[in-house]
């Protein structure tokens, strides 16, 4: 095997044991059908072209018949596609210039195709989504007026995001650090902030 291949097989072997749960200790070169029964074989194809985003169609699974035979056909397909990688990605370009990107998304979606919109705060701050989910609170900060913080985007019922407060101004709570935690004197942190140590 080439370097590629054997560095293919090994993540196929990771994917196997660590996302399926499936092993096998045999030789590279050994039989995957004697190895891993159908649906196991077919749950590793379908992680295989998840993974490395190909398609392995029914005469790639004839020709793969041992996890070499699999890491080469993986690494053709990948070799095929960076050789075209830079006209691949002018035509998509060029093509998707024309749609609105909430559109396309949706359109690439609804055909099976992973996509999704790249979008700044502004765009998310819109989001249909994130609005049913809360996921944003409105704050008044002391010097820079009403904002919206992001909230956790993890949801747990028993544990539903909090924010109450906008983030602290600068040494805002330094006195309460230094004196209360750190123990130190009122003296000594008047010399920190003299030296320019703290705000």
């Amino acid at each position: 095997m080439t370097d590629s291949e054997d560095t293919i097989a090994r993540e196929i072997r990771r994917l196997a044991r660590d996302d399926l749960g499936l092993a096998w200790d045999g030789p590279d070169e050994a039989p995957l059908a004697g190895a891993l029964d159908s649906l196991a074989l077919l749950s590793l194809v379908v992680a295989v072209e998840d993974r490395f985003r190909v398609r392995l169609g029914e005469d790639d699974a004839a020709g793969a018949r041992s996890l070499s035979d699999l890491a080469r056909v993986v690494a053709g397909k990948l070799a095929g596609r960076l050789a075209h990688q830079e006209e691949l990605d002018a035509r998509i370009r060029e093509w998707t210039r024309g749609f609105d990107a909430q559109a396309l998304m949706q359109r690439l979606q609804a055909a099976g195709v992973r996509a999704g919109v790249v979008q700044d705060f502004e765009d998310l701050l819109r989001d249909p989504q994130l609005a049913a989910r809360g996921h944003f609170r409105r704050l008044r900060h002391a010097h820079l007026g009403e904002l919206d913080f992001e909230l956790s985007g993890l949801r747990l019922e028993s544990h539903p995001p909090r924010l109450e407060r906008p983030g602290p101004n600068l040494g805002e709570h330094d006195a309460e650090v230094l004196g209360g935690i750190l123990g130190l004197g009122p003296d000594e942190i008047e010399r920190l902030v003299r030296d320019g140590v703290v705000a």
